[in-house]
């Protein structure tokens, strides 16, 4: 046999104002930073070792892109991504070591740009200036001359 079920009493449905029940502090995460932030304390961090004083660092954003600038640095700029571009530096291997290492590598661009510009000035002005010619002469000019000269002979 089967033991039998035991039955609740059902409690009466009253319509009773509900509590506002206080709201939970609920634990806030901490912001997730960008890439472009990951990469932007990556560079200070990297110049912070290197010695470099960062506290003349200007921050600008354009449009998608965070701009960076020290003095006597290239301006270093990071994408969205958290991709690094340096527009005045010509040639690098490697981005971010170039972003470290930019006031070397920009002085060695401007010495190698001085070189070449000082390389072909003299090369213009080593130049030896030809004998500067007369104007050819027209065959009634040339016709004339030869006259006088003849004129000056017979005479």
């Amino acid at each position: 046999m089967t033991p039998p079920k035991k039955t609740e009493p059902t409690k009466a449905v009253t319509s009773q104002p509900q509590l506002a029940t206080p709201a939970v502090a609920t634990e806030q995460k901490p912001a997730t930073p960008t890439k472009q932030q990951q990469t932007m304390t990556k560079l200070i961090a990297a110049w912070t070792d290197r010695g470099i004083e960062v506290s003349k660092l200007e921050r600008k954003i354009d449009g998608k892109f965070m701009l960076l600038q020290l003095p006597n640095f290239p301006v270093v700029r990071i994408g969205s991504n958290g991709g690094i571009d340096l527009p005045t530096i010509k040639s690098y291997a490697k981005a971010f070591d170039a972003a470290v290492n930019g006031d070397q590598l920009l002085k060695k661009q401007q010495e190698r740009e001085t070189k070449k510009t000082a390389a072909s000035v003299p090369a213009a002005a080593a130049k030896p200036e030809e004998k500067k010619e007369a104007p050819k002469e027209s065959t009634t000019q040339k016709k004339q001359r030869q006259e006088k000269e003849l004129e000056k002979v017979l005479a």
